[in-house]
């Protein structure tokens, strides 16, 4: 078992912020807005859903480690 991991942290593990950068410099500045809207509510606490999920996987025992999460069990 990997996780429990909020959503927030696993995603930007995932590199989220980099991928929402990359996205903003070729975007218009209403798309730009959307997308850093996106990724408060994507990974930040209170009312986004980065820290309301949180994110688990199971693997084969043979499997060390999933990018995002550490193993539990």
């Amino acid at each position: 078992v990997h996780g429990p991991s909020p959503q927030g942290d696993f995603l930007r593990a995932l590199g989220i912020e980099a991928r929402a950068a990359a996205l903003s410099r070729r975007a218009t500045p209403a798309q730009a807005e959307d997308v850093a809207a996106a990724l408060t509510r994507l990974t930040q606490g209170g009312d986004g859903k980065g820290e309301l999920f949180q994110v688990l996987a199971i693997s084969h025992t043979d499997l060390n480690a999933l990018p995002g999460l550490t193993r539990t069990r």
